[in-house]
C-alpha cells in the first residue's frame, strides 16, 4: 500500500543525517529547489502504492482510467510505461503527492498516532493500520529529533494544507486535480 511505501521507504529516505529531522522526499529529491505542480493528486494511503503511481501515468497520457498503467507496472514493464510518457512529452510532468511534497518527519514518522477511546471497531481499524499489509509486522518508528506539527499548531503543520494547496494550484489555469481512486473506494469515506 502508499501506506507501506511511506513508513518503510519515504520516512527513512528523506530522513537527515544524524538525529536533526527530516525534509519531504521530494525536497531531498530535488536538492531543496521548488518545482511548481502542474497536478495536485487525492489518494487513499490504504491504496496499492502500484495503482497510485499508475494513476498518475494515466494522467500524464490523458487517460481517465489506470488499468493498462496498473497491467504495465505489475508486470515489471516500467521501461514501456517511461517509453509511453517520453512519446506524450509529460514524462517530466510535475504532481504533488503529499506522501512525497509533506515532511514527514515533521508529523507522522515517529508514532502510529493515539488509539481511539472506547470504540472497539476504530480501534482495530488503528490497529491494522500500524502494520506493514505485506509482512504484518509493525511499521519501524523513526528516533529524528524534528518537532512534530499537528493540527493544534495550525500554521506549522504541514498535514493540514489540502485547501491552501488547491487555492494555491487553482490560480493556474492550466491546473488539474487528479483522483487515484482505490479498488474499494476508501478514498471516499476520507473527510479533509
Amino acid at each position: 500500500t502508499t501506506r507501506d511505501v511511506v513508513r518503510e521507504a519515504i520516512i527513512p529516505l528523506s530522513r537527515l543525517d544524524g538525529d536533526a529531522g527530516g525534509v519531504a522526499l521530494a525536497t531531498k529529491w530535488n536538492r531543496g529547489e521548488p518545482l511548481r505542480a502542474e497536478r495536485m493528486v487525492t489518494h487513499a494511503w490504504s491504496n496499492l502504492f502500484t495503482d497510485l503511481v499508475a494513476a498518475i501515468a494515466a494522467d500524464a497520457l490523458g487517460r481517465d482510467r489506470y488499468d493498462e498503467e496498473a497491467e504495465l507496472l505489475a508486470s515489471g514493464n516500467v521501461e514501456e510505461l517511461k517509453v509511453r510518457l517520453i512519446a506524450a512529452g509529460t514524462l517530466q510532468q510535475v504532481y504533488w503527492v503529499c506522501s512525497f511534497s509533506i515532511n514527514q518527519h515533521a508529523g507522522i514518522c515517529g508514532s502510529y498516532g493515539p488509539p481511539p477511546p472506547d470504540d472497539h471497531s476504530r480501534y482495530e481499524i488503528w490497529a491494522e493500520s500500524r502494520l506493514n499489509t505485506v509482512t504484518k509486522e509493525l511499521y519501524p518508528l523513526c528516533t529524528c529529533r524534528e518537532p512534530k506539527y499537528f493540527n493544534n499548531f495550525p500554521v506549522e503543520c504541514e498535514l493540514n494544507k489540502f485547501d491552501d494547496m488547491m487555492a494555491l494550484l487553482s490560480e493556474d489555469r492550466e491546473f488539474r486535480h487528479v483522483v487515484a481512486m482505490d479498488r474499494t473506494f476508501a478514498l471516499l469515506t476520507r473527510v479533509w
